[in-house]
């Protein structure tokens, strides 16, 4: 695989950043409509998003596993398990993530003997477990610093969602939330790459 061009994400985004509306970061932390402005209002994240946005910055997630279950449990939201890393050398070399996932799925054939490999199998396996910033073992990673979080994203974020890379963004200091770059703010090579996933 092609390393993906991390610095031109970097640099479209620090220049597209200041420029924001308030409407396009209302839309980019899905508080564009009256039914999502109260989703997740009650948490501390829903009200960090728009700082985290302001003054954030755009690393690859790799999307390995997504899921859609009861309306009642998920309502039109999908629940994507992503992986990504703040250290350039892994977003240059987004391949790292690749691996990462590859060494997550081969993992589940072997049963968890201590409680870092309980709680790890348990934030792949139960559907409705929660994770921010959950730090993956170095065995996984190659001796990387790789997250897994697992984020709500609203069924039309983007138009043909696939698994794979997208945009992500994020500022621990801020909050323990990544959020999806919406695919209208996407440069035209990161839309192209995006085809190409699919």
């Amino acid at each position: 695989m092609e390393k993906m061009g991390f610095s031109s994400l970097k640099e479209g985004w620090e220049r597209l950043r200041p420029l924001l509306s308030r409407e396009d970061i209302r839309f980019i932390a899905s508080k564009d409509t009256f039914r999502k402005r109260l989703r997740g209002f009650l948490t501390p994240a829903y009200w960090k998003r728009e700082r985290l946005i302001k003054e954030s910055s755009v690393v690859w997630g790799l999307v390995f596993k997504e899921w859609h279950g009861n309306p009642s449990e998920a309502g039109n939201y999908y629940r994507d398990w992503v992986l990504f890393s703040p250290s350039t050398s892994v977003n240059e070399d987004p391949r790292l993530l690749f691996e990462a996932a590859s060494a997550l799925r081969s993992g589940k054939e072997t049963p968890p003997k201590s409680k870092k490999e309980i709680s790890l199998r348990n934030v792949l396996e139960k559907p409705l477990s929660d994770a921010s910033y959950f730090k993956l073992p170095p065995e996984a990673t190659g001796g990387e610093l790789i997250y897994l979080s697992i984020v709500e994203r609203p069924y039309d974020l983007n138009d043909g969602f696939n698994l794979g890379l997208h945009p992500v963004l994020m500022n621990p200091s801020i909050s323990k939330e990544i959020i999806f770059l919406p695919n209208k703010y996407w440069r035209e090579e990161e839309k192209k790459r995006e085809t190409q996933n699919g």
